[in-house]
């Protein structure tokens, strides 16, 4: 009977111990965020190999490793048609060959994955050039202030606000900015948008708005050879 009493006693220690072992395996080890490389941040991608008979080229991206990540999904965004296109494409190294288009403004991010945690990095844009060319679209500018989806208490003295991309070859290329502002946010043309045109990086909010009332921004750049980009749209909501 004492040895029945020792094992009973044995497996109710090892039982809890067995199912916290258990417990801790199910852990996932988290990927680090990795450091955009190439093609650089606001810069003209020229490395590109031009496809035969077509109006794409292949680009390597590269990146840091990531430690603990097994694999990689690089997104990347044409920026240059509306609505923007996003494709993605999956590396197990941190570098890979992608066809983009040429003459076209790009955004791309690289998510490190390991089993289901994910780790996203930091935006970059370019711009892919075409073979043969002498002037390209400015990369579209980037939305300041106000941050978006934010709520205004008041719009007495409060400006929209932009910074222009790094990738101007001669300041006296841009022409104007036009800011899109509507209660819609596919901005469709009718009554709901206001064009705000200028040619600063910033422009102040219509006394015109109404109150109680979610409005949606976006920056068209317009160059003295005709070429237009649109950044991407910011909210704000009036109260």
């Amino acid at each position: 009977m004492k040895i029945l009493k020792y094992i009973y006693i044995a497996l109710a220690v090892l039982t809890p111990l067995s199912c916290s072992n258990s417990d801790d395996g199910d852990n996932e080890v988290s990927p680090e965020k990795v450091s955009l490389i190439f093609p650089d941040n606001g810069k003209e991608c020229t490395t590109g190999v031009f496809l035969e008979n077509s109006t794409d080229s292949n680009v390597i991206f590269r990146w840091s490793n990531a430690p603990n990540a097994t694999s990689y999904e690089v997104t990347y965004t044409n920026t240059s048609v509306t609505p923007n296109s996003v494709e993605k494409k999956t590396f197990t190294t941190n570098e890979g060959e992608i066809t983009l288009k040429q003459d076209t403004n790009y955004s791309w991010t690289v998510t490190s994955i390991r089993g289901t945690k994910k780790e996203v990095s930091d935006e970059w844009t370019f711009y892919n050039s075409a073979k043969g060319e002498t002037n390209f679209a400015p990369l579209p500018v980037k939305l300041i202030a106000p941050e978006d989806k934010i709520e205004l208490t008041t719009i007495v003295g409060v400006l929209l606000e932009w910074e222009k991309s790094e990738l101007i070859n001669n300041e006296d290329d841009i022409e104007s900015y036009t800011v899109h502002l509507s209660t819609s946010k596919t901005f469709i043309e009718n009554e709901t948008e206001t064009l705000l045109p200028t040619t600063g990086l910033s422009i102040q909010i219509p006394n015109t708005v109404n109150m109680a009332t979610t409005y949606y921004w976006k920056v068209v750049t317009k160059d003295t050879f005709g070429n237009e980009t649109e950044s991407q749209a910011f909210s704000f909501k009036t109260l």
